[in-house]
């Protein structure tokens, strides 16, 4: 999933994947989401059900490709040019 909370927080864009109690990154960062919504302390120490949630997550983000430097600008670029 890509998330794009519009121009101001642009460069907070960032790819992830979820369940409902769990949130890792393609930074690596893990979240539980349930406990934490708002995502202040990352999880460094996991349980063997978390490494295990963890695994199937990154297998998941593993098919999505990195944002590219800018790529909200290259795409609005490419609609307007291609609307005209």
């Amino acid at each position: 999933m890509i998330q794009d909370g519009g121009a101001r927080v642009n460069k907070f864009r960032s790819v992830y994947s979820q369940t409902t109690e769990y949130k890792l990154y393609k930074n690596g960062k893990f979240f539980n989401i349930k406990e934490d919504p708002m995502e202040i302390a990352h999880i460094d120490i996991l349980t063997t059900e978390q490494r295990q949630i963890k695994s199937m997550l990154k297998e998941e983000l593993d098919k999505i490709p990195d944002l590219e430097e800018n790529s909200k600008y290259i795409w609005e670029n490419k609609r307007i040019k291609d609307y005209r």
